[in-house]
């Protein structure tokens, strides 16, 4: 797309082409030289008016470009503060701008009482070992429902055990005290229940995504089901927990997409971790 200065620049090069065509005019010259610049002139002085009509058009897209971005720093500027007022009350001291939100997506926990005992409502599974007595799980997949559904159950709690220690090695980090912000907002929600059919679509996306050491959501073998709402996909950590703080912090994923899943009012769950090629290991969880 040209700028504006671009274009003046080029308004400014045909002005002056068509003065000289007016000076030369004024010599002695043949018909149909005259006819030829006249032409000419013509030419130039629709293209001037051309260029005057992209100059106004491109002046009102800067216009609504500045008043956009405008918008979003102002915009960026009340969540900073919103949320430095809030991680202070907790004792928690931030220096938070808001050029740090630009880019990231950021969502609040429903607290509406009456929106949240609905849901509450029709979620009604508050076990946080729901996975123990899957024989299909391994034991490093049903800890995974374990520790996630203690993140969901408990939130403060487990912001207060596993995400401040993290916090408190990086003051500033963005990630981290976006988290914090949600999760002390967060009231306790329903756990997740293991899905046998999730199971086996979280499993042979592993599988397959393993083998060839792809990284993404693409299912990369034609038998494999995509039957979910939504996806995650950790990478390079075996760990349990480590997969579940992975996914909450969202290091480096402005959208914040897995830990919005992650926290997100699902009821089921299909969690499979195999080999990675790229990795080492890869975990698929699939929820509905």
């Amino acid at each position: 797309m040209k700028t504006c200065a671009t274009v003046q620049k080029e308004y400014k090069k045909m002005k002056y082409q068509a003065i000289v065509s007016m000076i030369f005019l004024t010599s002695c010259v043949s018909l149909a030289e005259y006819k030829s610049k006249k032409m000419e002139l013509a030419e130039l002085e629709k293209g001037n008016k051309d260029l005057r009509k992209e100059i106004k058009s491109l002046e009102k897209e800067k216009k609504v470009l500045t008043d956009t971005i405008r918008n979003r720093n102002e915009r960026n500027q009340l969540l900073s503060n919103a949320i430095k007022r809030r991680l202070e009350a907790h004792k928690i001291k931030t220096k938070i701008q808001s050029r740090d939100l630009a880019g990231l997506t950021i969502s609040y926990p429903v607290t509406n009482p009456e929106s949240y005992a609905e849901l509450m409502q029709k979620h009604k599974n508050r076990d946080t070992n729901s996975a123990k007595n899957m024989a299909w799980l391994s034991e490093k997949e049903k800890k995974v429902y374990y520790w996630l559904n203690v993140a969901r159950l408990n939130p403060r709690e487990f912001c207060n055990t596993y995400i401040i220690p993290k916090w408190k090695r990086d003051t500033n980090d963005i990630y981290l005290l976006t988290l914090i912000d949600y999760m002390y907002a967060m009231k306790p929600m329903n756990a997740l229940k293991p899905d046998k059919t999730l199971f086996e679509n979280a499993k042979c996306h592993a599988v397959s995504s393993g083998k060839t050491g792809y990284v993404g959501h693409q299912r990369q073998n034609s038998e494999c089901k995509s039957g979910f709402w939504a996806e995650c996909c950790s990478y390079g950590i075996e760990d349990p927990l480590g997969i579940v703080l992975q996914l909450l912090v969202d290091q480096g994923v402005p959208s914040l997409g897995h830990r919005y899943i992650c926290l997100g009012w699902y009821e089921n769950c299909g969690i499979s971790q195999a080999p990675h090629k790229g990795f080492t290991v890869n975990t698929v969880l699939d929820f509905n």
